[in-house]
């Protein structure tokens, strides 16, 4: 495995801070972390495919971070654009982008989800506290749900790509 490889940065960075995170989910800065690590997959995936085999990233060449993220949430996992917001809300305090879901830092915080509120069967039992995501079309959503379902499809990636990834 070379270091400029999608498995690379897997194995170094997504896997321990996804791991961290798991171990400690109320941690906003664990959960940070594992965000911006499976954002920033991308990028990683991007530049490596662009030069080796451009059909494994729809196509997009290594300029072209705005249409591989649009591919990834649109083919992939729709949970994607939802990571890729919450890591770039931590990137800048305030995202001014038209088709951002999740517009600002203070949108992920700790709280609980009532019946009826998030996803079905996401989240913690009973609505706990838990990080939850504030959409900014007042819906909310546990952190936890998007981001294993990112985690995973990178996974699903890799194996598919024929790279090894580690199990989790």
């Amino acid at each position: 495995m070379t270091n400029d490889s999608p498995q690379y940065f897997f194995d170094t960075f997504l896997v321990p801070n996804y791991c961290d995170w798991d171990t400690d989910q109320d941690n906003i800065r664990l959960a940070m972390n594992a965000a911006v690590s499976a954002n920033q997959m991308a990028d990683w995936c991007l530049i490596y495919w662009a030069m080796r085999d451009c059909t494994k990233i729809g196509n997009c060449s290594k300029y072209e971070s705005k249409k591989f993220r649009e591919h990834l949430a649109s083919k992939e996992c729709n949970d994607f654009a939802v990571i890729h917001d919450v890591a770039d809300c931590y990137k800048y305090p305030e995202l001014t982008r038209n088709d951002a879901k999740v517009s600002s830092a203070k949108a992920v915080s700790e709280g609980s989800l009532g019946w009826g509120e998030g996803g079905w069967g996401e989240g913690k039992w009973d609505g706990g506290p838990q990080l939850v995501i504030h959409f900014d079309n007042a819906t909310k959503r546990a952190f936890s749900a998007p981001m294993k379902n990112v985690f995973e499809m990178w996974n699903d990636l890799l194996k598919r790509w024929g790279m090894s990834s580690q199990s989790v």
